[in-house]
């Protein structure tokens, strides 16, 4: 880095030290002396002469006639993902904005971003929406696993090697992990990730590597990744309407090809005892929530579509009992946690028709199967709205949260759900605590989680530890 400072150490050490002011101006955008001294408590001239006690002659905190801004270019930090469905690589600012091919090009650096974009398996429209992450298929296998990390690590070393800037990776992954000995336990849909120790997915060779260019590895949780980049983008009021920036209790709801959620409390990340917070996938839902819905209540699309996937094609009589028709009992496998009665089995198989992982992930994956699933599908989409509502009434009896933001595959691209997210709330939770609580749409971002857990991996840079407490 083109910075006074000789070690490692030393660099945490100011980052530390300035966290406080630099999170400050990132979140309050150029604020002026008095709006520091008020937030923080510390007057300008008592940071000026920290920096120069420590003889900082590039520090990432600039200022102009209108106030402080940060340095963009200060430092690079990038996120990897590793999901069920695909590998996701977000390359990242000091800003934690999306370094664009653009900059790549301007910094020389144009052959590293080309061979980043060998593998990507977006198609063209996509990638020209969204040129500041990169996304590779899913492998099935620890080697596979180890290869594509591999395969990206010898560009960021490549980058760090000609930059010097790249202070941070993060790696997430779904499941159970346990950050005492950094293992994943438990990944109910990684097959592959069990009982496997993370840093043995990177070669002794590669941390060689990294230990030499000083890059810091750390790792987080994806569904607490996806919540740490959606309440950073709170922040920016370009990505919203509404201002929700100052909302301290945020419960984060990601549903794609698992239901994960997260929360964060007084503005603070919860992570739980054993660092499993918001396995809500896995928690007891029976099929009382489809039985709730009476034949008699159907409209004529909403009752052919539930009876033509329950393998029935009913004709309707006049004066006929329709709750008389008795539905076709298909064979119900556990979910890979070994439940049946879990939220995501359920969900799975009541809402896609879905009795396994693969085909699950093959229907939700199809975007012309999700685009008009309210209108193809109006009893499943009926149904889909009963498991959001329980959700819903969960999250906000339980933890009277300020919003609820629901991200994932299945509410972006079910369209006519973001419609109804309020509706869903009025009849799903009580009184006072629901009408308080705003649900929101997630950023669309598809890289959420792989941007969360960049910006994880400064956090855990700072405070020098995987998994670290995060504070807004």
């Amino acid at each position: 880095m083109d910075i006074n400072i000789t070690n490692k150490s030393d660099k945490i050490e100011f980052l530390s030290k300035y966290f406080a002011y630099i999170e400050a101006i990132r979140h309050y955008k150029v604020p002026d002396k008095t709006t520091l001294k008020n937030l923080l408590g510390v007057a300008w001239p008592t940071l000026q002469n920290a920096i120069k006690d420590f003889d900082i002659k590039n520090s990432p905190i600039k200022s102009n006639s209108e106030g402080f801004f940060l340095d963009r270019d200060f430092s690079i930090h990038a996120g990897i993902s590793i999901g069920a469905t695909q590998i996701k690589l977000y390359l990242c600012n000091f800003d934690f904005e999306p370094l664009t091919e653009s900059y790549f090009e301007s910094i020389g650096l144009k052959e590293i971003y080309k061979s980043l974009k060998q593998d990507d398996v977006r198609v063209a429209d996509e990638k020209s929406v969204d040129e500041g992450y990169f996304c590779y298929n899913r492998e099935n296998s620890v080697d596979g696993i180890a290869w594509r990390l591999k395969k990206i690590f010898d560009c960021l070393i490549q980058i760090d090697n000609q930059t010097q800037k790249l202070l941070s990776v993060g790696i997430s992954f779904p499941g159970i992990i346990n950050k005492d000995n950094l293992r994943i336990d438990f990944s109910p849909n990684i097959k592959c990730l069990r009982n496997v120790f993370i840093k043995d997915l990177l070669s002794i060779e590669l941390w060689k590597r990294l230990e030499k260019n000083e890059i810091s590895v750390f790792f987080e949780h994806d569904t607490q990744a996806a919540s740490i980049y959606e309440k950073e983008a709170l922040y920016c009021k370009s990505e919203k309407k509404e201002d929700y920036s100052s909302a301290k209790n945020v419960c984060c709801v990601y549903i794609a090809a698992g239901i994960g959620a997260s929360l964060i409390l007084n503005n603070k990340l919860c992570r739980g005892g054993t660092n499993s917070f918001g396995e809500f996938g896995h928690t007891p839902a029976p099929d009382l929530l489809v039985d709730k819905i009476q034949n008699s209540m159907l409209s004529i699309e909403e009752f052919t579509d539930k009876f033509s996937y329950e393998g029935i094609t009913p004709t309707i009589e006049e004066n006929q009992d329709i709750n008389s028709i008795k539905k076709v009992t298909k064979h119900i496998s556990p979910c890979e946690c070994g439940k049946i009665a879990c939220l995501e089995s359920a969900f799975r198989r009541n809402v896609f028709d879905s009795y396994d992982l693969d085909n699950y992930l093959e229907r939700i994956n199809n975007q012309n199967e999700l685009k008009n699933f309210n209108e193809t599908h109006p009893y499943r989409y009926r149904v889909l709205k009963e498991y959001i509502g329980y959700m819903i009434g969960l999250l906000i009896n339980f933890f009277n949260p300020d919003i609820i933001i629901f991200s994932g595959r299945i509410v972006w691209e079910i369209s006519q759900l973001h419609n109804e997210l309020n509706t869903i709330k009025a009849n799903s939770a009580i009184g006072i605590p629901a009408q308080n609580c705003n649900i929101i749409l997630g950023t669309q971002k598809i890289y959420s989680a792989a941007a969360g857990t960049a910006i994880s991996s400064y956090h855990s840079l700072v405070n020098g530890d995987s998994f670290c407490d995060i504070c807004w």
